[in-house]
């Protein structure tokens, strides 16, 4: 007999997983249930690698963590799964090393790898200082991360660290994550910008981060949630579908990231390093920022 402990189990890629839901859909009501799955799994031994890099300038030993993962999924370009949140880190760093006011704390920027396959680059790098440099550990005293902020049906999602929207059950949340968020949300309150929560999960770069104490938060323009009406008030796009209908698929292309999307996040993204890392920190500012220009070609 199949229980819960006997019962086989597999995830899909979403495309695969949208083909048996049609085939189910179109089975007759009446017709039996029967059949055989084969399910083929390969495990590739293969090199991956972070890119990290420390600003010039601040405090050695106070250090703010940006990161974001530069790896994509097998199925599809990931441009916004992670090129989005990988571009905006890169922008960062050219207006931090432009700055003509020095950051008072180390920055450092990271693109992490391996995150699709089980957050393996992040893991490692957090796993290493706190076994081999437990001093470079401690100086580390907050992380942002920036996974998909250019969804094509986007939200304004800000890590729900206080848990007002979300229990966050089982994820350590640590003392510092509630500043984080508030960052976020005093910036877009100021300019009049909507945003909602969006789960503390640790489905991301942060979660080594948080196991280990560091503080975190971070931004997130939607995947595989639903879009609800209340949040299609708010931000426009469709209701009743994803957030990123593109997620994981061939269609993750610089065609489908949403520039509207990338211009409310990039200035917030400014707006929490300069809030962090510069202890005069400027208000949030009501102007606009410019558009991002349409792209003329697409990338092969």
């Amino acid at each position: 007999p199949r229980n819960e402990e006997s019962s086989p189990a597999a995830t899909l890629p979403q495309a695969s997983g949208d083909s048996l839901s049609a085939l189910v859909t179109a089975a007759p009501v009446d017709a039996p249930v029967e059949g055989t799955a084969v399910i083929e799994k390969q495990f590739l031994v293969g090199q991956s690698f972070n890119i990290i890099a420390d600003s010039v300038a601040g405090d050695p030993d106070d250090t703010v963590v940006i990161g974001a993962h530069l790896d994509g999924v097998a199925e599809g370009p990931g441009v916004n799964d992670n090129g989005s949140g990988s571009a905006a880190v890169l922008a960062l760093a050219e207006k931090i090393a432009a700055s003509e006011v020095p950051n008072d704390k180390r920055i450092r920027l990271a693109l992490w790898g391996a995150e699709e396959i089980g957050l393996l680059g992040s893991t490692a790098y957090v796993n290493d200082l706190v076994a081999n440099d437990p001093a470079e550990w401690d100086r580390i005293s907050s992380y942002l991360n920036y996974d998909m902020i250019g969804s094509e049906n986007f939200t304004v999602g800000v890590y729900d660290a206080d848990r007002s929207t979300f229990p966050a059950d089982g994820v350590n949340i640590p003392e510092g994550s509630e500043a984080i968020e508030k960052i976020y949300t005093d910036y877009f309150d100021a300019i009049e910008q909507p945003w909602i929560d969006t789960e503390y999960s640790g489905r991301s770069d942060y979660q080594a981060f948080i196991d280990n104490g560091v503080p975190a938060g971070g931004l997130f323009s939607g995947a595989d949630d639903i879009k609800t009406e209340e949040q299609a008030a708010l931000f426009g796009g469709t209701a009743g579908v994803y957030m990123d209908r593109n997620y994981h698929t061939i269609n993750d292309s610089l065609a489908n990231v949403n520039r509207d999307s990338i211009d409310i996040f990039a200035p917030a993204i400014g707006y929490a390093a300069v809030a962090l890392a510069w202890d005069a920190a400027a208000e949030p500012s009501p102007e606009p920022t410019e558009p991002s220009p349409e792209p003329t070609v697409e990338p092969t």
